[in-house]
């Protein structure tokens, strides 16, 4: 069966239409689609040499100043995984991979080097993502265009970049990635979709965000030995603006938070210095409606407790440590290991928060997978159920108003105040 894929329009006419067939796809004659001007046969669209081969043939028959390369595709982030790789493309037919290492190789090799890099796919813009791809594009105007949220299937509003392009073709690169950002905001906006984000970024800054950000980790590790801390982190990381993929924080949200915490050290000033230099990469954000207006542009892994994250450290043989950003920044692994591993509990909300004996609590918080205890004015409360992330439990009789906490160990919670009636 044949399916139309889109119209090759001259001078205001369609005189061919792309149509997908059995053996790939085929360039046929408008109106009569019987005449076929040219076939393209099918190609791994996961292999190195098709993407190169794309790249050369691009270059040679329209040499031009500057390059853009999108691809579309799924994205999750630096947790891409299938056939046990971290991926960026995928073929469905040959069912091969194209690695973010892979990428960058065919990138590096590239006879001119690129100007912008897009992903209509989500979750890219990320700092483990990005940092990979710093030196790939050209060092003196390469930007990265990508969304830290999940994004609409529908893609990016390709009919009104091209028409800005066409209509400008004198363009710069940082024009025109402020141009597919906005462009994409219209679109969106236009079909009442909210939570849609599309952010620019200059590749060249991601160094100093890496730099920035090894400062505050380093601290981070000192602070997170310190129970106390590690209580005031935790509220951090349960108050902090999180993406589709609940391990993705927003890196500015993250560092207001402990810009403004009581925590010790050079916390609260080497934070602000990440925030300076995500704010100097993120040079345009195109959004709609809802959380999304509060992003700063790009995503940071932080994952929210040992229960959940087990894999983190190695995500089907891909430690996150062979990352280029986990090499750059050490420290943010180590503070990783004491955030994951601490057996401090700490308690987010309860729901009720207030009500008479015998009546169910809901809990919610991070106490890892061991089951410990739980107080009510200092009366223990029968425990019903007991996981990572959420308690449920029954008011005691003879309890009275109070804090209610929970214990694992000798490791005691933050109170959150019950009222027993």
């Amino acid at each position: 069966s044949e399916r139309v894929s889109f119209d090759t329009i001259k001078d205001g006419v369609v005189f061919g239409r792309v149509v997908r067939t059995d053996k790939g796809l085929a360039i046929v004659q408008c109106p009569k689609s019987s005449i076929i001007l040219k076939t393209i046969e099918k190609a791994d669209m996961a292999s190195k040499d098709t993407l190169s081969d794309f790249i050369a043939i691009g270059e040679k028959n329209y040499p031009a100043e500057h390059y853009l390369m999108d691809l579309s595709t799924h994205g999750g982030g630096y947790k891409n995984i299938r056939t046990n790789y971290q991926y960026v493309l995928y073929d469905s037919e040959s069912a091969q991979v194209m690695t973010l290492d892979e990428l960058k190789d065919v990138l590096g090799k590239a006879p001119s080097k690129f100007d912008i890099l897009g992903f209509d796919a989500c979750l890219m813009a990320m700092a483990e993502v990005m940092y990979g791809f710093k030196d790939s594009l050209n060092p003196a105007s390469g930007y990265f265009i990508g969304s830290p949220e999940a994004t609409s299937a529908y893609g990016w509003p390709y009919g009104s970049i091209l028409k800005s392009l066409a209509g400008e073709p004198s363009k710069t690169p940082e024009e025109l990635a402020k141009e597919i950002v906005n462009l994409d905001a219209e679109y969106y906006k236009a079909k009442g979709i909210t939570e849609e984000l599309l952010c620019a970024i200059k590749l060249s800054k991601l160094e100093g965000i890496a730099k920035e950000f090894f400062d505050l980790s380093g601290e981070l590790a000192k602070v997170s030995e310190d129970p106390a801390a590690l209580i005031e982190l935790k509220n951090i990381r349960a108050s902090v603006l999180v993406y589709n993929d609940p391990s993705f924080v927003d890196l500015v949200d993250l560092c207001d938070l402990l810009a403004k915490s009581e925590l010790k050290g050079n916390v609260k000033e080497k934070a602000s210095g990440v925030i300076a230099a995500v704010k100097e990469a993120v040079i345009d954000k195109g959004f709609t409606e809802g959380r999304v207006t509060q992003s700063g542009g790009i995503s940071i892994f932080f994952p929210a407790d040992k229960g959940k994250s087990d894999s983190w450290k190695d995500l089907k043989g891909n430690p996150y440590s062979n990352l280029a950003f986990a090499k750059a920044v050490p420290q943010w692994q180590a503070f990783l290991e004491n955030f994951n591993a601490s057996l401090v509990p700490y308690l987010t909300n309860l729901q009720p928060d207030s009500g008479k004996a015998g009546v169910k609590v809901e809990a919610r918080g991070f106490f890892g997978k061991e089951k410990g205890e739980v107080y009510i004015g200092g009366a223990e409360a029968p425990v019903v159920s007991w996981k990572a992330d959420k308690l449920e439990i029954k008011v005691p009789n003879g309890a009275k108003s109070g804090q209610l906490q929970v214990k694992v160990k000798d490791k005691k919670s933050n109170g959150i105040k019950f009222e027993v009636f």
